[in-house]
């Protein structure tokens, strides 16, 4: 299970090494903060860069998403989880927003997964007095949960490559290959100045701006 913790913008990276400083490597398997690589000039021509694909949020998969709640209570650089701010919920990343992360990753998605779109919350009423959670269900999930085989491969350490694109003589852009013509979401416009593309998402069940990298055929050496 993927779930989402919102941190400051700029101190993903710090965050994400408190967490594994702080929180026993047994909790979690992996967290991430997905990049997106865009071009760049300076100096005269086009560098790749790394910026992040969703500033200020930071990604977990865990089994035990209840013990992990109580562990992240102790890492002192993190803000709140997302939720309700008067009744804390940790959110499992819902199921086609997770399908939009891996397509745009290059990573290959199970029918199964493309069907369920529902968003999974733990929830505790008594949060703030007891500082724990009340999983719905109860350990049943989670049990099974851990002892299910992964059949994914791994989040963590991928990036949005950039995606390749033709200008038409009537101005027109074309997406030929890369993340834009695997993903379901609405681009917005091209800045081809800048060498991206600001496209639209449906993140935690609301619109959100992203911004993915592109490189146009017969102008930058990438795309030759």
């Amino acid at each position: 299970m993927i779930f989402v913790i919102r941190v400051f913008t700029g101190k993903e990276e710090e965050a994400q090494n408190m967490i594994r400083r702080v929180v026993p490597w047994d909790v979690y398997a992996e967290i991430f903060s997905p990049e997106r690589v865009r071009q760049k000039k300076f100096r005269g021509s086009w560098h790749e860069v790394r910026e992040r694909l969703v500033p200020g949020y930071l990604f977990v998969e865990t089994d035990e998403p209840a013990k992990l709640y109580d562990e992240l209570r102790h890492v002192p650089t993190l803000t709140k989880m997302l939720g309700k701010q008067d009744n804390l919920e940790f959110i499992e990343l819902p199921k086609r927003d997770l399908q939009w992360l891996k397509k745009a990753l290059g990573l290959p998605v199970e029918e199964d997964e493309a069907d369920e779109a529902e968003t999974n919350r733990v929830r505790s009423s008594s949060a703030k007095e007891t500082g724990s959670l009340d999983v719905p269900g109860g350990g049943s999930s989670l049990e099974k949960g851990m002892a299910a085989k992964r059949k994914n491969e791994s989040l963590s350490g991928r990036e949005v490559a950039l995606t390749l694109v033709e200008i038409a003589e009537n101005g027109e852009v074309k997406i030929l290959d890369g993340p834009l013509k695997n993903i379901d979401a609405k681009i917005l416009k091209y800045d081809l100045h800048k060498r991206q593309a600001e496209v639209e998402i449906q993140f935690l069940g609301r619109p959100v701006k992203v911004y993915m990298g592109i490189c146009i055929k017969g102008k930058d050496k990438k795309a030759d």
